[in-house]
C-alpha cells in the first residue's frame, strides 16, 4: 500500500487527519520534527483500526500519549503518529471480586519532600472500600482524578501534576512519590496484530520506569485500576499541595530524564541521596550547563529544559555528556528514564 493510499484509508476511518505534523507541541519538552501522517484518536475502536492499517501495510507507527517522558528526534517520525484521545471511563464494580494486587516495595529511591505537617498522606487511606475502574489509556491523569473524586474514588493521588496519559502510565510504570502506577493495575486490554490480549498485573513485570511493553510493543487500550472509596476532602487537600510542589520544577521538559540512583548504587559511592539531581549538581557539577537552547535546570539538575529554542540535538548533546561525565568520574551508567524516538541507533 502507497503513502497516498495509507492516508486515504486513515482519512476515512479518523476525523482528524494531518501529513508533515510537527510533533514538537504534543510533548512537554517542545522539540521533534515532523510526523509523516498523524492521527487523532478520541475512541479505543480507532485506535485499533489505525494500527490495523499501519501494519498491514508495514508502515512504523507510534501510540502518543500525553507526550511526557518522551522526545522526538529532529528528523521527526517516519510513520504514523496516532495520538490517543481515548479517555472514557465506567464504574466496574464497588467490591471486586479479585483479591488485590500485590504492591511492589515503596520505592527506595524516594527521598520525601517538605511538606505541610498538617497534609495527610494518601497511605493513610488503604483500609477504604476497594472499587474497579475500566479506563481508555489516553485518559489524562489529572482530569482523570478529579471525575473520580466527582464520583467519591481516590488513589491517584500521588500522580497529581504529572502530564501523562492511563496508558504511558503503564508503559514506563510511572513513579509518583514513593508509589508505582503498576501497584494499581489489576488487569488490561492489549492489542498487537490483530489480536486482543486481557492480561493481569504480573504480566507487566512491572520494574523501576520499565514494564514488558518496552520489549513486546503491544498498545495498551484500556485499564482496569482497583482503586478505593477513601476520604474525598484529604484526597483533594493532598493533591493541592503535591501539585503545587511538581509545579516547582522545570515544566517545559521530558520530566526526570535520568532514573535515580539506586541504593546499592548510593551506598557506594557514599551519598546522602539516591537523587540522581544531586549527583548531577554536586558531584559532576552539571547543573546550569547548556547546549544550543537546552539546559540542564538550575532548579532541578535531573531535567533538562528548553529556553525556547531547543532543537532534540541540543537535548541529546546534554543527554550524552552527562552520561559520558557519570562514566569517566564514577564508573556508573545513567539510564534514561526517557523514551527517544527517531534517534539513529537509539
Amino acid at each position: 500500500m502507497h503513502r497516498n493510499e495509507i492516508v486515504k484509508e486513515l482519512a476515512r476511518l479518523m476525523p482528524h487527519l494531518r501529513t508533515n505534523e510537527p510533533l514538537a507541541p504534543y510533548t512537554t519538552i517542545g522539540v521533534g520534527g515532523p510526523a509523516d501522517v498523524f492521527v487523532e484518536a478520541t475512541m479505543v475502536e480507532q485506535i485499533r483500526q489505525a494500527v490495523d492499517v499501519c501494519e498491514a501495510a508495514g508502515v512504523p507507527h507510534f501510540l502518543l500519549g500525553g507526550g511526557s517522558n518522551l522526545i522526538f528526534a529532529d528528523a521527526g517520525f517516519r510513520g504514523v503518529v496516532i495520538r490517543n484521545l481515548a479517555d472514557a471511563f465506567e464504574i466496574l464494580a464497588e467490591t471486586p471480586d479479585a483479591p488485590p494486587p500485590t504492591p511492589a516495595v515503596p520505592d527506595a529511591r524516594f527521598s520525601p519532600p517538605p511538606l505541610d505537617d498538617a497534609v495527610q498522606w494518601p497511605e493513610e487511606d488503604t483500609d477504604a472500600p476497594a472499587v474497579l475502574v475500566r479506563v481508555a489509556a489516553g485518559a489524562r491523569l489529572m482530569p482523570l482524578m478529579k471525575q473520580l473524586f466527582q464520583h467519591g474514588i481516590t488513589g491517584l493521588e500521588w500522580f497529581a501534576g504529572i502530564p501523562a496519559t492511563v496508558g504511558g502510565a503503564v508503559f514506563m510504570n510511572l513513579h509518583g512519590g514513593p508509589r508505582f502506577f503498576g501497584d494499581l493495575v489489576q488487569r488490561a486490554l492489549l492489542y498487537r496484530r490483530g489480536r486482543f490480549k486481557t492480561v493481569d498485573r504480573e504480566y507487566f513485570r512491572f520494574g523501576y520506569d520499565w514494564s514488558v511493553l518496552h520489549d513486546t510493543r503491544e498498545i495498551v487500550l484500556q485499564v482496569d485500576l482497583r482503586l478505593r472509596r477513601g476520604d474525598v476532602t484529604r484526597a483533594r487537600q493532598f493533591v493541592k499541595v503535591w501539585a503545587a510542589y511538581k509545579a516547582n520544577q522545570p515544566q517545559r521538559s521530558a520530566g526526570c530524564i535520568f532514573q535515580n540512583l539506586s541504593p546499592e548504587q548510593q551506598r557506594r559511592l557514599d551519598l546522602p541521596t539516591t537523587s540522581v539531581g544531586y549527583v548531577i549538581d554536586r558531584v559532576l557539577g552539571l547543573k546550569g550547563r547548556q547546549i544550543g537552547g537546552a539546559r540542564i535546570a538550575p532548579a532541578h539538575a535531573a531535567f533538562i529544559e528548553n529556553l525556547g529554542n531547543a532543537t532534540a540535538a541540543d537535548v541529546l548533546a546534554l543527554i550524552e555528556t552527562v552520561q559520558q561525565a557519570a562514566r569517566d568520574r564514577l564508573g556508573m551508567e545513567l539510564p534514561l528514564e526517557v523514551e527517544l524516538v527517531g534517534f539513529d541507533g537509539k
